[in-house]
């Protein structure tokens, strides 16, 4: 059983690099990615419900999440 917060190197790397990149972002960037993050959660939650209704949709994430910048 792991303990938490013990990853393997490849875990604790990851985690590593990603508080760096946020780290790097100023606090308006860290702002506006706080937002989308929140929007895309409950996308993601509301799409869960609806398929819990029976109302499934297959449409991949790469469309649904996709921010319309090509």
């Amino acid at each position: 059983m792991r303990q938490a917060g013990i990853g393997t190197g490849r875990e604790q790397l990851v985690a590593t690099k990603a508080q760096a990149a946020w780290d790097a972002l100023n606090e308006r960037q860290q702002a506006y990615m706080t937002v989308l993050y929140d929007h895309d959660q409950a996308a993601e939650a509301a799409r869960a419900q609806d398929a819990a209704a029976g109302y499934y949709d297959d449409t991949p994430a790469s469309v649904w999440r996709s921010l319309g910048v090509r």
